[in-house]
């Protein structure tokens, strides 16, 4: 795996983006996690992501927010975006593919071990 490569968590729930920064870090992964969409605008307009791991419902700008203003920047095309939620309705899930989102995770429905799977397989 590429050790070059910088991971962005935005979630502002503690224990899922805790477990997947230290399975992350643990392979010498750059990872930061950020609770708040404006945040990590203002990280990403500093250093644009390998993955972004993106929460929907967040506090001061939600997920879709953020994947809309990504687009106004030009730099979708640039990142993998896996959006982690448990919002599971349709179309939330097309929405968030046509702002640009490589994939959609419903948390609840995946295992961790899954999760990282799929992590890993955007890392390559």
């Amino acid at each position: 795996m590429d050790n070059d490569k910088y991971i962005l968590i935005v979630d502002d729930n503690e224990f899922f983006p805790k477990l997947i920064r230290g399975e992350l870090e643990k392979k010498g992964l750059a990872v930061e996690v950020v609770s708040d969409g404006e945040t990590a605008l203002s990280r990403i307009s500093k250093k644009v992501p390998s993955l972004l791991l993106l929460d929907l419902i967040m506090p001061k700008m939600d997920g879709f927010e953020v994947l809309e203003e990504l687009n106004k920047m030009g730099v979708e095309k640039d990142i993998n975006i896996l959006v982690f939620s448990n919002l599971s309705q349709d179309e939330d899930i097309k929405r968030v593919k046509e702002l640009g989102a490589n994939d959609y995770i419903v948390k609840q429905d995946l295992s961790f071990e899954s999760v990282m799977e799929k992590i890993e397989n955007y890392l390559k």
